[in-house]
């Protein structure tokens, strides 16, 4: 089954943050009869992997909701990891603390 893609973008409390749909193609806006599956994402953010698992579960006739929680922005394509995320966003996180 062929796959659709899109991207919104959604205001939070700590800015913007990209929701990536992935959707079986010709799926009805507003849900339709596809069920859907609310995906979280592991660090560093959406990369290539994930989106492949996300079409992977698309292809099989869900609708694949992503919210990138950890970057805030639905790109991870840099070879950087240090442009992934601002320094303000991975202090909130919490991630860089050591236990």
């Amino acid at each position: 089954m062929d796959t659709q893609e899109r991207e919104l973008d959604t205001t939070t409390d700590d800015g913007e943050m990209a929701v990536v749909i992935t959707e079986p193609t010709g799926a009805p806006d507003g849900g339709g009869d596809w069920p859907t599956v609310l995906y979280f994402i592991d660090a560093p953010g959406l990369r290539p992997a994930t989106r492949d698992s996300m079409a992977l579960l698309a292809g099989n006739g869900y609708r694949v909701v992503t919210p990138d929680l950890i970057t805030g922005r639905a790109d991870c394509s840099s070879k950087s990891p240090k442009t992934w995320v601002s320094p303000e966003r991975w202090r909130k996180s919490g991630a860089g603390l050591q236990q």
